[in-house]
């Protein structure tokens, strides 16, 4: 087996995956960050800012400037709840971007579904373990 040829596939792969998912949040003038706010957004309504930086695991002032930011390309407003909290709620062009954000996302599982259609069931198992096992190899670099 040529482990040379797969390691520089699956690095390929892998590259091509990262391109793909920053292209695929290319929506309109905003970044991959900021189209992730806004479908957290539209998932979680209530949410205040200290919330959205918990689940996005930023800080409270990332979180505030990624907010400003998208309040300047006109995709969110602040409505505040107390004298403290506000939540954020989407305009017609953040409801957009979310909405094509989607659409994306159902053209590229449907996409894969008709590769995947190609490989039987122990394929998957196989390459499930083998996800797993390179998973596993990667967070013992966390102890590095």
């Amino acid at each position: 087996m040529n482990y040379e040829k797969i390691l520089y596939d699956f690095q390929n792969f892998i590259k091509a995956y990262l391109g793909l998912e920053h292209k695929q949040h290319r929506i309109f003038d905003l970044n991959l960050s900021e189209v992730h706010l806004l479908k957290l957004a539209e998932q979680n309504p209530n949410y205040t800012l200290i919330e959205y930086a918990k689940k996005l695991n930023v800080s409270r002032s990332a979180i505030t400037q990624l907010v400003n930011l998208l309040e300047k390309k006109d995709c969110v407003k602040k409505k505040k709840v107390n004298m403290k909290s506000f939540v954020l709620e989407l305009t017609s062009k953040g409801k957009i971007v979310c909405i094509k954000h989607d659409e994306e996302h159902k053209k590229i599982e449907n996409d894969l579904r008709i590769i995947f259609k190609k490989y039987d069931c122990v394929f998957f198992e196989q390459l499930s373990e083998l996800m797993s096992d390179i998973i596993n190899t990667w967070e013992d670099y966390d102890e590095m």
